[in-house]
């Protein structure tokens, strides 16, 4: 979901269900202009929103402030936490990109490299619409700033896409590691992208801080 300000699930803008492990959200998409379902099986998640649904108030992201009162989780606080983490040249948006691309790059693999230009940029476009539809943005929205630029030329250009294990991992590795399909986009970006490890992008950061 997006991290945006004002935008975290409300209880009377959601329709959420917890049972039999997993969460079902209904929220107004603004750019698709409709309403849409989402469906997560997860028995954390699942067990998370039926303890926030038993805080008071309309948000559903909620916490006990040190004094006791009930504070409303904002974006703010979403980045401040990643920036902690992780660094400040880091926010929730590049955990939406990261998702986005990984996406695209997973449905370019699977449809294979396309016979002409033609159905290469048709196979892209399904990617996009596949993305947005997860994204809640349109398709043109996520191709300009969701999809790395590298995983939508090599495959229009060469027809290269990620390469997948001769045998994925069935097993969930409940988000400690990376998954088969993120190795496989990560090992693609190295080989085709190397210049993204040589410059870290705190350095890009400091160049605009100092522009």
């Amino acid at each position: 979901m997006r991290v945006s300000k004002d935008r975290f699930e409300c209880k009377r803008l959601a329709a959420l269900r917890a049972a039999f492990h997993h969460v079902v959200l209904s929220r107004a998409e603004r750019a698709c202009r409709s309403t849409r379902l989402y469906v997560i099986v997860s028995r954390e998640l699942t067990k998370l929103v039926a303890r926030q649904l038993s805080a008071p108030g309309s948000r559903l992201f909620r916490y006990r402030s040190p004094s006791g009162g009930w504070c409303d989780v904002t974006a703010r606080d979403v980045n401040n936490y990643v920036h902690e983490r992780l660094g400040r040249q880091y926010s929730a948006k590049d955990f939406r990109t990261w998702g986005g691309t990984l996406r695209a790059a997973t449905v370019l693999a699977e449809l294979g490299a396309a016979r002409n230009e033609r159905e290469a940029k048709r196979n892209v476009a399904l990617a996009m619409r596949l993305v947005s539809s997860e994204l809640g943005n349109t398709p043109t929205i996520c191709r300009k700033s969701y999809v790395h630029p590298m995983v939508i030329a090599r495959y229009v250009d060469e027809g290269d896409a990620i390469a997948f294990p001769a045998a994925r991992r069935a097993a969930a590795n409940r988000g400690q590691a990376h998954s088969p399909e993120e190795r496989a986009l990560i090992a693609f970006l190295d080989r085709h992208f190397p210049e993204r490890r040589r410059r870290p992008r705190r350095a890009d950061v400091d160049e605009r801080s100092a522009a």
